[in-house]
C-alpha cells in the first residue's frame, strides 16, 4: 500500500521512533523526576521538552507544555483564557480543534474571517474587525486542506500593535517550514506530534509566553507538593496534571531529533520537490481543478473533480493500492469559499519518505489510470 495522507499522520516513521518507543516501554514505569534518585531513570519528558524548544528556538523549555494533541492544547488555551465579554478574531480555514472549542464559548463574540480560493487570508482584515473589546486572534499557520502558508508575520504585527494576543495553530506546519518562536515571543504556538513531527498519536503542545496565565483544563497529581490541595504552581508542572505519555514522548523526541539532525532544510526541500513533479504532471489534466498550486505551500495538494471524489478515491485505491483522503478534512467553513462545499475535495499529502516510484504511481493513477 502507497500512502499519501500524511497531512492526517505521517506514515512511514523514521526507525530510530521505533526503537524509541521498544526502548521506553523495556524501562521501569515511572517518572524521572517522580523515582528513587538511585534508579538512573532516563528523564524522557524533559529531554524531549528540550529538542521540542531547539526545533522551534524557544529559549525556556519549560515554556513548552505537553498534552495529547493539538486538539487538547487548542481545548487548553480556548477555555484558559477569560473571554467573557470580549470578541474574537478567527478565519473560515479553522480546523474544527479551533472551530468546536470556539463553538461552546459563551457570551462571546466571534468573527470568522474569510479567505481567497487558494484559502489565503489577508492579514489587514484581522485590523480591519479589531473592536475594543477583541480578545486575541486565532489562525492556522498552514491550512490543512490547500496547504497555503498564511503570512503570520504580519499578522503577529497587528495584534502587538493592538495589545491582542496571537494564538497560531501549528499543526499542519511544524516540520514542514522553520518556525522561529523567539521571533513571536509573546504569541502562543500550538502544535502536534504524530504529523511532520514524526511522532506517535497522543502527542502535542503548546508554547505558552512568559506573561500568560492560563486555568488548568485539569488538576491532579503531580509528584511533586503533595501536601497541598491546589494545584502546585509553577510550570510546567502547573499545567501537567497525571501521568505523562513517556513512550509518546520518547518517540517524539526521536522524531524532532531525527529532524535536528537531517537538518528541516533537506526534508523542506525533499517535500517541495514531489510535491513539485506531482504538480507538473497533472497540471494539465483538464479532467482537475487543483487548489492553490503555489510555491506558498506545505506540500499539500487539493483537487477537484467532475465525479464523485469518494467514488474516485475507492477506484485509485482498488487498483493501485494509493491511500488519499476524500472530504471536508475536518473544515468545514473553508470549503463555501473555495467553492468545494458540501463534497470537499482529493486531498493528496506526500511525505519525506515517499519514494519516486511511489510518486510516478500517483502521477499514472491521476493522469492516465483512472482520472
Amino acid at each position: 500500500m502507497i500512502y499519501f495522507n500524511n497531512a492526517a499522520s505521517s506514515y512511514p516513521k523514521p526507525d530510530e521512533v521505533a526503537t524509541a518507543v521498544e526502548k521506553a516501554m523495556n524501562l521501569f514505569p515511572v517518572h524521572a523526576s517522580r523515582a528513587s534518585f538511585s534508579l538512573k531513570i532516563p528523564d524522557i519528558v524533559n529531554q524531549t521538552r528540550k529538542s521540542i524548544a531547539k526545533l522551534f528556538n524557544v529559549e525556556n523549555p519549560d515554556n513548552i507544555i505537553f498534552t495529547s494533541g493539538a486538539t487538547e492544547s487548542l481545548n487548553y488555551v480556548i477555555r484558559g483564557i477569560e473571554v467573557e465579554n470580549s470578541h474574537i478574531i478567527t478565519t473560515v480555514t479553522e480546523h474544527n480543534s479551533v472551530l468546536r472549542p470556539l463553538y461552546y464559548v459563551e457570551k462571546t463574540e466571534i468573527t470568522y474571517l474569510s479567505c481567497d480560493e487558494n484559502g489565503y487570508v489577508e492579514p489587514e482584515m484581522f485590523q480591519k474587525n479589531i473592536k475594543e473589546k477583541t480578545k486575541f486572534f486565532i489562525i492556522n499557520h498552514s491550512s490543512n486542506v490547500t496547504g497555503i502558508v498564511q503570512n503570520i508575520e504580519k499578522i503577529y504585527e497587528i495584534a502587538l500593535e493592538n495589545d491582542i494576543l496571537l494564538i497560531i495553530d501549528c499543526a499542519q506546519s511544524a516540520g514542514n517550514v522553520e518556525i522561529n518562536i523567539e521571533k513571536f515571543r509573546k504569541a502562543i504556538f500550538i502544535f502536534t506530534g504524530h504529523k511532520s513531527l514524526f511522532g506517535i498519536s497522543g502527542t502535542g503542545g503548546f508554547y505558552l509566553p512568559e506573561h500568560i496565565e492560563l486555568k488548568p483544563l485539569k488538576t491532579g497529581g503531580t509528584g511533586i507538593k503533595s501536601n497541598v490541595l491546589h494545584q502546585p504552581e509553577g510550570r510546567p508542572i502547573f499545567y501537567e496534571s497525571g501521568t505523562p505519555n513517556i513512550v509518546g514522548l520518547a518517540a517524539l523526541k526521536a522524531g524532532v531529533d531525527f529532524i535536528l539532525e537531517n537538518g528541516i532544510q533537506k526534508i523542506i526541500k525533499r517535500k517541495k520537490d514531489i510535491y513539485n513533479r506531482i504538480l507538473s504532471e497533472i497540471k494539465n489534466n483538464d479532467k482537475i481543478k487543483i487548489l492553490n498550486p503555489t510555491e506558498n505551500n506545505t506540500g499539500i495538494i487539493s483537487i477537484t473533480v467532475d465525479d464523485d471524489i469518494d467514488e474516485v478515491c475507492w477506484g485509485i485505491e482498488r487498483n493501485y493500492e494509493l491511500i488519499l483522503r476524500t472530504g471536508l478534512h475536518c473544515c468545514p467553513l473553508i470549503h463555501k469559499d473555495i467553492s468545494t462545499f458540501p463534497a470537499g475535495t482529493i486531498r493528496i499529502s506526500p511525505g519525506f519518505f515517499n519514494t519516486d516510484k511511489e510518486v510516478e504511481t500517483l502521477i499514472e493513477a491521476i493522469n492516465g489510470g483512472f482520472l
